[in-house]
This record gives structure tokens, sequence and C-alpha cells, in this order.
């Protein structure tokens, strides 16, 4: 269950929440046992509940990272992502259904004690009754892993968790509603795509208008014409949930291509069915447009506004070397520094010197890893 934003305040996940879900119709807890089958297709839809990890038992302190689940720092301190595999001695073999579903959607532990809110709990609060036991039958028949991950090291209090009206009784099943319920309750896609103000809360203005998440650019899936996914057809958008493809044939990169298809025990994005990718769809055609492109993970934070502001003979940057590289491409490079590389097809793109940074229609995207080319060493 991955959360993007360490600094995320309450307050504003909150209402994010509430403007993105509207009305629900409610009921206080689930009252019937879930069905694993349909609770591995809301783990899928989750992206995987990924910062457990592959195989969801939580930070490791000796393992790689591809192999642990996360632990988060920042100027509160450090936490870890627990535990969520029936494992009775370190895991949740232990907590009853409900004690688990309470700290889903409520940000409560079986001890009775407020989770630190990384835990997307305020979206998870308006996962279904139906969904949320489907979830939990699902984490019920996972292999125990037997990993004890060590405690929060907190440098503040843990926030209270919010006033919330009671979670939906039924999940929407079909077209806007469902897209909405899906983009806002199951794969929190604002946690990412969502960019957040200095104090952290999550810019309302700006929602699903580009956000960053560790080294990377979450795109703009507004339908903004320039800067965001306004010119993509609704096959175009499906695809990249299905297959993790770009329009231009390209692979999604990074987090976003693990989410589609990387994941282990559910398998992602990628398992979503035709109606729930067309609803997603539908959904993301009636926000607002916002012009928007985010500062990208590697540093990168030129302010600009537009994607041809990129371009040295706009930024005012001369440049200052070009060098032919291959089928016609050219790197050149500006007196600022910035490395920009232009290939044969014209579709201007920059490199830091280890990855190459593609300007497309979903804004800057990381298009391939590479070593620094052989004229910087």
């Amino acid at each position: 269950m991955r959360a993007s934003r360490p600094t995320l305040m309450l307050a504003g996940v909150v209402a994010l929440s509430l403007s993105a879900l509207g009305a629900a119709s409610v009921a206080a807890s689930p009252s019937a046992a879930g069905d694993p089958a349909k609770g591995r297709y809301i783990v899928a839809a989750n992206g995987g509940c990924d910062c457990h990890g592959p195989d969801l038992a939580g930070f490791k302190e000796d393992a790689p990272a591809a192999q642990s689940g996360e632990m988060f720092r920042g100027a509160f301190g450090s936490v870890t992502a627990k535990n969520i595999t029936p494992d009775k001695e370190t895991g949740i073999g232990d907590w009853t259904d409900d004690e688990v579903i309470n700290a889903i959607r409520n940000g409560v532990d079986a001890d009775g004690m407020p989770l630190f809110p990384i835990m997307p709990y305020v979206s998870f609060h308006f996962m279904s009754n139906t969904d949320v036991a489907d979830l939990v039958a699902f984490l019920r028949t996972i292999p125990a892993v037997r990993n004890d991950v060590p405690e929060n090291e907190l440098n503040v209090s843990v926030p209270a968790p919010p006033s919330l009206p009671p979670s939906p009784a039924t999940a929407p099943t079909s077209g806007i509603e469902r897209g909405r319920y899906l983009v806002s309750a199951i794969s929190i896609c604002g946690n990412c795509h969502t960019p957040s103000l200095p104090s952290g809360v999550p810019d309302t203005s700006k929602f699903l208008a580009g956000g960053t998440i560790e080294n990377e650019i979450a795109a703009n899936l507004t339908p903004d014409k320039v800067t965001g996914i306004g010119n993509w057809t609704d096959a175009q958008i499906a695809a990249v949930l299905r297959f993790a493809l770009e329009p231009e044939g390209t692979r999604v990169s990074g987090l976003m291509f693990y989410l589609d298809g990387g994941i282990p025990l559910s398998g992602g994005f990628s398992q979503l069915t035709d109606s729930d990718r067309g609803a997603i769809v539908a959904f993301l055609r009636t926000i607002p447009a916002v012009s928007n492109v985010a500062a990208n993970g590697a540093g990168f934070q030129f302010g600009f506004k537009t994607l041809s502001d990129l371009l040295p003979a706009i930024v005012g940057l001369p440049l200052e070397n070009q060098h032919p590289v291959a089928n016609g491409d050219i790197l050149q490079q500006t007196t600022g520094g910035v490395l920009q590389y232009r290939p044969s097809t014209n579709v201007p793109s920059f490199t830091d010197g280890f990855m190459t940074w593609l300007l497309g229609p979903f804004g800057l995207q990381e298009r391939l890893n590479t070593q620094r080319f052989d004229w910087e060493r």
C-alpha cells in the first residue's frame, strides 16, 4: 500500500479524499466473510500493496531493496512498512478480521494505537465493506513470513485519526463513479500523481496533475492537451494500465512499470478488467484539465511551466557542444549544463548522464537508464 509522501498532513488528505469520492452509501462495518479471489483483485488494483514488499512481509533490515518493504525517512523520523502476512508472531496472523479492517480503513492497530499516516488509511477508509472484507480474506491466504520489522523511530507525535464519515457499504459497479472509486479509494492514484504544497498537504487545485515519487515523476493525468493526456485516445490510456505501453510504443518505466505487472502476489494493474480500465478512463476524462509539469525526481527543479520551456533556444542557454550519437540522433550541451538529447524523430528530451528524460504527453519521463556518455567521462 504505497504512500508517496512521508510529509502528508491529514487535513489535506481528508479534503482530497472527500472531494474525489463525493457522496457514498454508508454502513458501519463488513458483515460477511470475504472472497480471497476477489481480494487478490483488490490488491492488484491497488498496485500490490507494494510498500510492504513483494511478499508483504514489510521492511527487512538486511535484505536488498527489491526484496524488502519500505522505510520512509524524513523530519518526522523513520517509519517502517509492517509485516502483513499471516505470521502469528511478527505479522497479523493473530489479528481478528475486524482488527485488520480497522487498521486499513481507520488507522488503528490491534492494540488500539494510531498508525502513522504514511499508511494511507484516509483513502482506504472509503473502500467498500465488501472489498475490504475480500482484501482481508486474501491476506489470510498468502504465505506467512517471519520477519520482525523494526519499530518506527519518530521525532513527532503520531496524529490521531481524523473524524470521517462511515465507510461505504457497497462500491459502484460501472461507469464514471466506478472509475472515481478505483482511482480514489483503491488505487489511490492521487498519492503519486497529485503534487504537494510546501507544507506537504496535497494541492487539491492540481488533482492528478503530476507529482513526484522517490526519484521519479508521476505523470499529469488530467485532460490538458500539452502537459497531460488530453490528446490520448481512450484505448491509449487503457494500454498504459494493461500493457505498460505509451502511445508511441515505448514502455513506461520505473515504479509504474512495476505496478502495472511486476507485482509477485497479485500481478498489479495489468490484472484490471476491461470494464474497470474503461471506468478509470471515463473518470479521468471528467477531471479538470491542469497545465502542469512536475519537477522530476532526479533533482531538476527548473520551475518551467511548459514542455517547450526546456528548449535552450527558449530558455536562453546557448549551445556549447553538440555530439552525434547514433541513427541521426544528436546530443546537445548548453552553457547552463543542461544536456538535451534530440532524437532523429525530433522528440526533445534531455539527460543528466545517467538517465535520459523524454518530453512526451505524460510530461517529463525517464526514457532509458544508461551510464555516462563516453565524452562526459
